[in-house]
Protein backbone atom coordinates (compact mmCIF):
# COMPACT_ATOMS: atom_id res chain seq x y z
CA UNK A 1 0.00 0.00 0.00
CA UNK A 2 1.27 3.51 -0.63
CA UNK A 3 0.67 6.28 1.87
CA UNK A 4 1.31 10.17 1.33
CA UNK A 5 4.77 10.27 1.44
CA UNK A 6 5.22 7.74 -1.28
CA UNK A 7 2.42 9.46 -3.36
CA UNK A 8 4.40 13.04 -2.92
CA UNK A 9 7.60 11.20 -4.04
CA UNK A 10 5.39 9.77 -6.72
CA UNK A 11 3.94 13.18 -7.90
CA UNK A 12 7.43 14.86 -7.61
CA UNK A 13 9.34 12.19 -9.72
CA UNK A 14 6.47 12.43 -12.25
CA UNK A 15 6.58 16.63 -12.32
CA UNK A 16 10.66 16.17 -13.20
CA UNK A 17 10.51 13.50 -15.44
CA UNK A 18 7.93 15.96 -17.28
CA UNK A 19 10.35 18.59 -17.14
CA UNK A 20 13.14 16.84 -18.32
CA UNK A 21 10.45 15.97 -21.28
CA UNK A 22 9.97 19.13 -22.23
CA UNK A 23 13.10 20.81 -21.91
CA UNK A 24 14.20 17.79 -24.13
CA UNK A 25 11.24 18.35 -26.93
CA UNK A 26 11.82 22.24 -26.76
CA UNK A 27 15.46 22.08 -27.76
CA UNK A 28 14.31 19.93 -31.02
CA UNK A 29 14.79 21.95 -34.21
CA UNK A 30 10.67 23.18 -34.50
CA UNK A 31 9.91 20.98 -37.42
CA UNK A 32 10.48 17.90 -34.99
CA UNK A 33 8.66 19.76 -32.22
CA UNK A 34 5.56 19.83 -34.14
CA UNK A 35 6.06 16.64 -35.38
CA UNK A 36 6.35 15.35 -31.49
CA UNK A 37 3.50 17.26 -30.07
CA UNK A 38 1.15 16.01 -32.78
CA UNK A 39 1.90 12.64 -32.73
CA UNK A 40 2.23 12.25 -28.63
CA UNK A 41 0.56 15.79 -27.43
CA UNK A 42 -2.60 16.16 -29.65
CA UNK A 43 -6.01 15.82 -27.85
CA UNK A 44 -7.21 13.83 -30.87
CA UNK A 45 -5.49 11.26 -32.92
CA UNK A 46 -3.39 12.38 -35.12
CA UNK A 47 -1.88 10.17 -37.85
CA UNK A 48 1.37 10.60 -39.75
CA UNK A 49 -0.13 11.17 -42.92
CA UNK A 50 -2.62 14.00 -41.57
CA UNK A 51 0.40 15.72 -39.88
CA UNK A 52 2.47 15.44 -43.51
CA UNK A 53 -0.81 17.33 -45.29
CA UNK A 54 -0.75 19.86 -42.41
CA UNK A 55 3.48 20.03 -43.55
CA UNK A 56 3.16 19.84 -47.20
CA UNK A 57 5.47 17.40 -47.06
CA UNK A 58 4.85 13.09 -47.49
CA UNK A 59 3.66 10.47 -44.86
CA UNK A 60 7.27 8.90 -45.42
CA UNK A 61 9.00 12.36 -44.98
CA UNK A 62 7.13 12.97 -41.42
CA UNK A 63 7.95 9.34 -40.32
CA UNK A 64 11.88 9.88 -40.92
CA UNK A 65 11.49 13.45 -39.03
CA UNK A 66 9.60 11.53 -36.24
CA UNK A 67 12.46 8.93 -36.09
CA UNK A 68 15.15 11.63 -36.09
CA UNK A 69 13.12 12.90 -33.07
CA UNK A 70 12.64 10.12 -31.40
CA UNK A 71 16.49 9.34 -31.34
CA UNK A 72 17.73 13.21 -30.68
CA UNK A 73 14.91 12.69 -27.43
CA UNK A 74 16.45 9.49 -25.87
CA UNK A 75 20.34 11.12 -26.33
CA UNK A 76 18.91 14.39 -24.51
CA UNK A 77 17.27 12.11 -21.85
CA UNK A 78 19.81 9.68 -21.32
CA UNK A 79 22.55 12.93 -21.30
CA UNK A 80 20.12 14.20 -18.59
CA UNK A 81 19.67 11.49 -16.65
CA UNK A 82 23.42 10.92 -16.34
CA UNK A 83 23.68 14.45 -15.06
CA UNK A 84 21.71 13.36 -12.05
Amino acid sequence: TLDIADVVITEQDNQTRNQHLMTAINGLPPKEQYVIKRSFFSFFHTTLSSIGAELGVSLQRVDQIKKAAMRKLKQNLEEQNNGL
